[in-house]
């Protein structure tokens, strides 16, 4: 099985988070939130829409605690 990873940063308040998606040559699609050189997971998610709507509730989530 082949397996292509790719990271994506996010900056969210003074946090950085990755989205790390993974792509299998079957044709599924992993995604996992997680903090960038660390193994803390945030979640895991379904698919990368999935992962980038848990980011946006992690914004607003820090957007209302300001």
């Amino acid at each position: 099985m082949i397996e292509t990873r790719r990271e994506h940063y996010f900056l969210i308040g003074n946090a950085v988070y990755a989205v790390e998606v993974i792509t299998r040559d079957s044709g599924t699609v992993t995604s996992f939130c997680r903090i960038p050189n660390t193994k803390r997971l945030i979640k895991e998610c379904a698919d990368k829409d999935e992962a980038a709507r848990h980011l946006q509730y992690l914004l607003q989530q820090t957007k209302s605690e300001c």
